[in-house]
């Protein structure tokens, strides 16, 4: 699948619907790959280039331009999100060869390639951005992460929702980390009903919630008590188990820490999501948004 070449796409139309998406990732799509599309709309969402709307008109739109800085390291670093054209790598290389800083398409397995520029300092990068005509945010993991609303706060957004009927429904088991069928929804929990799209019931104290999958979820963890986020210092990576994946932009913030998506891998046996990069300070800024204890 040619990640690069879907994104070159996408930002010289713009905008669009998601037939749009789709026809367009099945065309460049290799002849024995049936590519989950909402997955790959969702990484190019947390890699900062697509925004998508999953409900109702499921619309989206290319970003706008911009460099975004890393933290750590020496001298100073940056990944190029939003749309990507050929005019603007091109305008981008020639920036950075001017400038004497350095410029690296780093590939990547399920999505487009990291353009990564190593400069030697911020001024640098700032003189690059400015050159080529886009911005240059720092600090972009700590400032999203901070500015998280709780739980609470996004259930007020979400509206009462109707009990689908005669479909298949599932219970989330927060213990087991898994969903399991069930024949009718039965007290308190997060349900999944196999509808046109999956939709998500969370009951709770007498109410019953349209939720979006994660928020439902984090919601209900919380709720019995079950902390699912682990961090390691030493490698600065934070793990979420795979079943439990966070909130986009939850995990845009873990994601913009390094630029790279999360590796999957299984660390005690637990598919996870791996996010490389995070400093401890947006993991337990990001576990209080999710009202998280955060496993160190």
């Amino acid at each position: 699948m040619n990640y690069d070449l879907l994104l070159q796409y996408l930002t010289e139309l713009g905008t669009g619907d998601w037939k749009i998406f789709r026809d367009g990732l099945d065309h460049l799509a290799d002849l024995d790959q049936e590519p989950y599309r909402s997955m790959v709309a969702r990484d190019l969402s947390l890699l900062g280039h697509v925004e998508f709307t999953f409900f109702d008109d499921m619309a989206w739109a290319a970003c706008p331009e911009i460099l975004v800085a890393l933290p750590g390291g020496e001298g100073a670093t940056a990944v190029l999100c939003g749309g990507r054209s050929q005019a603007l790598l091109g305008s981008l290389t020639a920036a950075v060869d001017e400038m004497g800083a350095n410029i690296q398409m780093e590939a990547q397995e399920d999505g487009p390639a990291v353009v990564i520029i190593w400069a030697q300092g911020q001024d640098m990068l700032a003189a690059i951005a400015e050159c080529v005509g886009i911005p240059l945010a720092l600090n972009v993991p700590v400032r999203l992460a901070s500015s998280l609303p709780r739980l609470q706060h996004w259930l007020t957004l979400c509206e009462s929702g109707w009990e689908p009927l005669g479909y298949m429904v599932k219970a989330f088991d927060a213990e087991q980390l898994r969903w399991r069928e069930v024949e009718r929804p039965a007290g308190d929990g997060l349900y999944q009903y196999a509808y046109f799209r999956p939709e998500y019931r969370l009951k709770r104290d007498g109410q019953l919630l349209r939720v979006p999958r994660e928020i439902g979820m984090y919601t209900w963890l919380a709720h019995v008590g079950r902390n699912v986020l682990s961090y390691d210092p030493v490698r600065c990576e934070l793990r979420v188990p795979k079943i439990a994946r966070m909130p986009p932009l939850h995990a845009r913030a873990a994601t913009l820490s390094s630029g790279r998506l999360p590796v999957v891998a299984r660390p005690g046996g637990t598919i996870s999501y791996i996010y490389g990069g995070v400093a401890k300070h947006v993991a337990h800024l990001l576990a209080i948004a999710l009202e998280q204890r955060l496993e160190v």
